[in-house]
């Protein structure tokens, strides 16, 4: 996923390395949060961070371009 935000030029910052350090401190906060992702084409990816027990993390992405899409209407 990240290198796709990438490819499409959707970053919060536009240096690669301070991206990565960003994501990474967000993804090892312990925290659970939830991110709308926009890229550049339109298509919109919700992604939910759940932080583990033993530190790892689970990051699930969904596309909900069209739900979002519909329910703007």
């Amino acid at each position: 996923m990240l290198e796709r935000r990438f490819e499409v030029e959707h970053n919060p910052l536009p240096d690669r390395e301070a991206c990565i350090c960003l994501w990474t401190e967000a993804a090892t906060s312990g925290k659970p949060t939830k991110t709308m992702v926009h890229f550049n084409d339109g298509s919109i990816v919700s992604r939910d961070h759940r932080p583990l027990s033993d530190g790892g993390f689970v990051s699930m992405f969904e596309d909900v371009t069209e739900g979002l899409w519909t329910r703007r209407r």
